[in-house]
């Protein structure tokens, strides 16, 4: 179909480069740029040279999706898609337990040999890229075996004192004990440490409170949720676990936190408990996806979040273990404040010293400078890790919403196929030269407000700017009331166009009741859409076949006026040929019955304006009607007077 804008102004439906005039300034995005502009030279050297810049200038998640589009197609990088993920999200993670830490497990499992028979320079990109990817899980997430990859890091000439640097972290990673940098703090008294836990259970009473109150529009996926808040359901039991502080049950809670973080365990938890708890048992009902799956899984993370807290504060309990791992974090701080400023000296010193300094290697010391910065600033702050960790998906998946051509599922994770996923991919790179205002208006133009929203709740997950934040929800809302408004404007229109064709007898009845309830349940998800064009769509549907039945009808006519003795010299064949004009194929064929018999046609009405002939006569008649026990006659004159009134012949 065509899309217009709040303005009405026809747009193409998600092109490339639209409102790109020339090339961006961005070194990767004008090499994206020159490929979709120029496609005859080099594709597989420009696609790695846009990888290596995409994470030369910390835009990883979109070097991430190019280069797991480059391994489906069989061409081999220095970095696999694994090790490029394992980078953005190694700079992210900050528990042992969850989403982060769970993708990063699998990663680093994933890592294969490296090849000490390679070029010095192919080595060293390989080893500060696995090493920028495992410095800090090895520190926060030791389970994720991130510290094994420091230790299997073969040293490289030159970088001694770097060699020196993951040893430390690999050494503390070994010891499978997170590093809470409240432990770099003066040591918490047990009263201190009780009112820690005393908030944090009087919010989680707070919230459980709330929670079964919550509903899902989903009503099936409200039933599920409501289930879990039931004594003993699956939220229930872990809210019960924190707020009575059962220490015992500390590792039942890790397993849970890390199952519960996978978005497969959560969809076989929705399914049991319809299946076996609410005894849904119907064949040939589909299973909660989609958006009602995904805010099921936004409230059961919200639960997570406080049992990870409440398993990362029993990490720093004021006991004689405690003070062993102060002990160990303050060594730790010692040695890594000791080696920072020599590791950054010697990774910019072998930068320079590199004639000339390759494209993978200067994006493996960019990633790796901003994981060893990272790090120092965390022990120099002595500041106590944040209790919200960055979801996978805003890390990774991000930037896609950069180009309207890239369609994504409820995870944010891109669904277009092979062959058409690599030019929008180019579009979102060289995307990234605009600000997120224009690309949300891009969106808004399209109607699809589910992705402002995504684009609204990613910068916020992102710490950008509150003040820009502010401006842009503004926008969506002014965007958003007008898309209610020209879908409201729709919904009349179709409705209208119903009520005509029953009149002239294109639908019927039966017909007309189940269009009307399609319409209904469209108006009465008004409030709650984002995605307006679906539901234009289905109404432009709805208008099309009506307007297919009446040309069919019209068609028909027209064959059986050709094939009748009704010539153009008949008296009859002009105001049948009038009426057919005017879609009129109900009294045009009564007109043709009433020639082919010999009878005369009616008088031709003067004109008039058919609202002034609605009203006031057939609506007083109807209110009677309504109002009161009409006799069966009754109800036939009426009938008779509004099919007459639908013919444009009205009767008194």
């Amino acid at each position: 179909m065509e899309i217009t804008n709040e303005t009405g102004t026809a747009v193409s439906k998600r092109p490339i480069l639209r409102g790109i005039e020339a090339p961006p300034e961005g070194i990767a995005e004008r090499i994206a740029y020159e490929l979709v502009m120029d496609n005859t030279q080099d594709r597989s050297a420009a696609m790695e040279q846009i990888v290596w810049q995409l994470l030369s200038d910390n835009r990883g998640g979109l070097a991430y999706h190019l280069v797991r589009h480059l391994h489906a197609q069989g061409e081999a990088l220095i970095a696999t898609p694994e090790v490029v993920r394992a980078v953005l999200l190694g700079a992210t993670v900050c528990y042992d337990i969850g989403d982060t830490a769970s993708l990063l497990r699998n990663d680093f499992s994933l890592f294969s040999p490296l090849n000490n028979e390679q070029d010095d320079e192919m080595l060293t990109t390989a080893v500060i890229l696995r090493a920028a990817s495992a410095i800090r899980p090895a520190l926060l997430a030791p389970n994720t075996g991130a510290h094994t990859i420091l230790q299997s890091l073969p040293s490289c000439p030159g970088l001694a004192r770097f060699s020196d640097y993951c040893a430390v972290i690999a050494s503390y990673g070994a010891n499978l004990k997170p590093l809470n940098t409240t432990n770099l703090l003066l040591a918490h008294d047990k009263a201190s440490w009780q009112t820690e836990l005393d908030a944090l259970q009087r919010e989680v009473r707070v919230w459980s409170s709330q929670a079964n109150f919550r509903t899902i529009k989903f009503e099936r996926a409200s039933r599920v949720w409501k289930f879990w808040q039931q004594p003993n359901g699956l939220i229930a039991r872990l809210m019960k676990i924190v707020q009575e502080n059962d220490s015992t049950q500390l590792d039942l809670v890790r397993h849970e936190i890390n199952r519960l973080s996978d978005l497969e365990e959560i969809r076989h938890e929705v399914h049991t408990t319809e299946r076996r708890a609410i005894g849904q048992t119907q064949r040939g009902i589909d299973p909660i996806t989609g958006a009602a799956l995904t805010q099921i899984r936004q409230y059961a993370g919200q639960a997570l979040d406080f049992a990870r807290r409440w398993v990362v504060l029993h990490s720093s309990r004021p006991d004689s273990k405690r003070d062993y791992l102060q002990q160990q974090a303050e060594q730790l701080r010692a040695q890594v404040v000791e080696l920072q400023s020599a590791v950054l000296a010697e990774l910019d010193h072998y930068a320079t010293h590199q004639s000339p300094l390759k494209p993978p290697l200067a994006a493996a010391i960019a990633c790796c400078r901003r994981t060893i910065t990272h790090i120092s600033t965390l022990f120099e702050e002595m500041s106590e890790l944040q209790t919200e960790e960055v979801l996978p998906r805003y890390t990774l998946h991000f930037d896609l919403l950069r180009s309207t051509s890239i369609t994504t599922n409820d995870d944010w994770e891109p669904t277009l196929p092979s062959d058409q996923f690599e030019l929008a991919l180019l579009d979102a790179i060289i995307r990234l030269c605009l600000p997120w205002g224009t690309v949300l208006e891009e969106w808004s133009v399209l109607r699809d407000h589910e992705m402002t929203g995504r684009i609204i709740t990613g910068l916020t997950a992102l710490s950008y700017p509150q003040e820009e934040i502010a401006q842009l929800e503004q926008r969506r809302s002014r965007h958003l009331e007008e898309c209610r408004d020209a879908l409201h404007s729709d919904i009349e229109v179709t409705r209208r166009e119903i009520e005509s064709a029953v009149a002239y007898g294109i639908l019927r009845e039966t017909e007309r009741l189940n269009l009307i309830a399609d319409i209904q349940a469209i108006e009465n998800e008004l409030p709650n859409t984002r995605l307006f064009i679906a539901s234009h769509t289905k109404l432009v549907d709805i208008r099309q076949d009506i307007a297919d039945e009446r040309q069919r009808r019209l068609e028909s006519t027209r064959q059986r006026l050709t094939s009748s003795k009704i010539g153009p010299d008949h008296p009859a064949y002009t105001r049948i040929n009038a009426l057919l004009a005017d879609g009129d194929d109900l009294t045009a064929n009564e007109y043709i019955d009433m020639a082919s018999d010999g009878r005369p046609l009616p008088d031709p009405q003067p004109e008039r304006d058919l609202f002034d002939a609605f009203f006031p006569d057939v609506v007083m008649k109807l209110s009677h009607f309504l109002e009161n026990d009409a006799p069966p006659r009754y109800v036939e004159r009426l009938t008779n007077e509004m099919r007459a009134f639908a013919k444009g012949n009205r009767r008194n």
